[in-house]
């Protein structure tokens, strides 16, 4: 009988050592909480344009100052500096099996051939400074301007141009 237990003892320890040490970790998923160091826009350009357009032009923060100025979805010789400046062209591309209903970005057709569409492209802008900023972009003719406390945090503004 005591042989008999012998032969249990070492599964009886790999289980133990099993259970005790080889256990996988708990995950937790939570959203990020807002800056609180400044805050982060992405200002998408050219969303109605029928054709490829250069963006030229310069952001400006008054009540605050710029802490980064990048490119979103940039290519080539697409460029966006610290101080502000950026030099970018939009571009038309096929779009394949993108269907958004509700909305005109993003819908493509199933069958055939894509139609060429206007491929998103804008700039993250990251402001130190009060909550109270307001943030100027200009580019040709076109000027875009908002206050930063107006925008929530994870929600959108439209401003079509």
């Amino acid at each position: 009988m005591k042989s008999r237990a012998w032969l249990f003892a070492p599964f009886l320890l790999a289980g133990i050592w099993y259970f005790a040490f080889e256990h996988t970790g708990v995950y937790a998923w939570q959203d990020l909480p807002p800056q609180t160091d400044g805050q982060q826009f992405r200002i998408i350009l050219g969303l109605k344009d029928a054709e490829p357009r250069t963006w030229q032009g310069k952001v400006e923060v008054t009540g605050g100052e710029i802490a980064g100025l990048a490119g979103w979805r940039f290519s080539m010789q697409d460029r966006a500096n610290n101080d502000g400046t950026f030099n970018f062209i939009t571009k038309m591309q096929p779009l394949e099996d993108q269907l958004r209903q509700g909305s005109y970005f993003g819908q493509t057709e199933m069958a055939g051939q894509p139609a060429p569409r206007q491929v998103p492209e804008g700039l993250l802008l990251k402001i130190r400074g009060s909550g109270s900023a307001r943030v100027t972009l200009t580019s040709g003719s076109t000027r875009l301007e908002f206050a930063t406390e107006d925008i929530a945090y994870g929600s959108c503004a439209d401003s079509l141009i």
